[in-house]
């Protein structure tokens, strides 16, 4: 198993290896021997993320396309344009995937059907990491002045009580 473009993201499950390359390729591979069993490429650009859960497999393009490939990795199944730039943060549970780009939004998509289910908006524009739960989802947003840690539940899209709007000045 061999890539000649730089390598963004692995993932595997019990029979299967696939990888996101820099040269927009997300290749496929058998677990047990090592062969190729698929070479895909969505036609949005390099893939920036890639994960996969219960037979899911996502990649993102670095234009702010998110791919969900078809359950046996050999094909794209649906792409949709999810957010206005790169997505720089993706996270699953067992049912949703999470996603969060520069734009500072953070969209939790039904991993069964590929549907958009919310929307939540950080406080800053420029979205860092998103971690997710079957309970809460986090995010981390800055600013030129401002880091700001959001909990949102997952009952509701409305912040958490626990939001911390300013975890520290970095200016001082």
């Amino acid at each position: 198993m061999t890539v000649s473009a730089t390598v963004h993201g692995v993932v595997f499950d019990s029979t299967r290896i696939a990888a996101g390359a820099e040269d927009g390729e997300v290749r496929v591979w058998d677990r047990a021997s090592g062969t190729l069993l698929a070479s895909l490429n969505n036609g949005f650009g390099i893939p920036a993320q890639i994960r996969a859960r219960n037979g899911t497999l996502i990649s993102t393009g670095k234009n702010g396309a998110l791919t969900f490939w078809n359950k046996s990795w050999l094909g794209e199944d649906h792409t949709v344009l999810a957010h206005d730039s790169i997505i720089v943060a993706l996270d699953m549970t067992d049912t949703d995937l999470f996603t969060g780009g520069m734009d500072g939004v953070v969209k939790k998509w039904d991993l069964q059907s590929g549907n958009l289910a919310q929307e939540m908006s950080t406080r800053y524009g420029n979205l860092h990491v998103i971690v997710v739960d079957q309970q809460v989802v986090i995010a981390v947003s800055t600013d030129d002045a401002h880091t700001a840690l959001e909990i949102w539940s997952l009952a509701s899209t409305a912040p958490d009580k626990r939001r911390a709007t300013q975890l520290r000045d970095r200016l001082g």
